[in-house]
């Protein structure tokens, strides 16, 4: 009986056992799966001569970990760089770039009465956040005269456990380019509805050039990659940003494995 006993005791103590170390496990395992916290930053200033004069943000703060504080440094010195002024672009800080902005605009009011306000607003979103991959993306409108003001968006790319800023580099094999290339060539032709032999600059393709190839301003995302061309970069403003994705199951053959082992989707 005393035997039997033993052996219930020591069966419940070897489930117990189990029990937290799966739940050790399991814990481990969540914390790694864990995406980053963050929280929105909102900022804004006017000017004393008008209100319809502002500097204005709304961008993520990330927070837990080193990587977080080497993402926030990048983000924040995108914002403060807003400023027509070129020596004061990296201002440092949400106070100093609003000042300057808005000082700027004083100074010419004063010698020039009838200038417009001036306005500048930089909005920002989380486009992809898992434990390895972090994209985020700023867009930022502003207007300090003239026929119409200047609308960009830029995408940053992050390695979520170190805060590095990921370049194309970081994601695909040696001599990439010109396979990526032609795949943003392709999909370009299919949105405009042109065949392999007509030409990319002409009233239908409505590009600059007789080439469309990536750029450094992309967003990966839970399909694939974004490729961002801002009005100007490669067709007239009248026909605004350009957009090309591409899905990750025709990106495979090009992404190194790092990059692979940190997408579930396509492993």
């Amino acid at each position: 009986m005393k035997t039997q006993l033993s052996v219930s005791i020591a069966k419940k103590f070897a489930a117990l056992l189990l029990i937290i170390v799966l739940c050790s496990h399991m814990e481990v395992h969540a914390e790694e799966a864990r995406s980053m916290a963050y929280t929105m930053k909102r900022f804004e200033q006017y000017s004393a001569l008008t209100p319809e004069t502002y500097w204005k943000c709304s961008y993520p703060v990330f927070s837990g970990s080193d990587a977080a504080t080497a993402i926030n440094r990048t983000l924040l010195d995108a914002v403060t760089a807003v400023n027509p002024a070129k020596h004061d672009q990296g201002l440092g800080s949400l106070q100093a770039a609003a000042t300057s902005f808005i000082a700027q605009f004083d100074a010419l009011r004063k010698d020039l009465p009838e200038a417009m306000p001036w306005q500048s607003e930089t909005s920002g979103m989380v486009a992809y956040n898992t434990p390895g991959l972090l994209t985020v993306g700023l867009t930022i409108d502003t207007f300090t005269g003239g026929a119409h003001g200047s609308n960009f968006m830029t995408y940053f790319v992050f390695d979520a456990k170190s805060g590095k800023q990921l370049r194309l580099n970081d994601l695909f094999v040696p001599r990439f380019e010109a396979r990526l290339d032609k795949l943003i060539d392709r999909r370009f032709r299919e949105i405009k509805g042109l065949s392999m032999t007509d030409r990319l600059d002409s009233e239908k393709g409505t590009l600059f050039e007789n080439v469309i190839r990536h750029n450094s301003n992309f967003a990966v995302t839970g399909h694939g990659i974004t490729f961002y061309y801002n009005p100007y970069e490669i067709a007239a403003y009248v026909y605004g940003p350009t957009e090309i994705d591409l899905q990750w199951r025709e990106l495979k053959p090009i992404l190194n494995a790092r990059t692979k082992s940190q997408l579930p989707a396509i492993k």
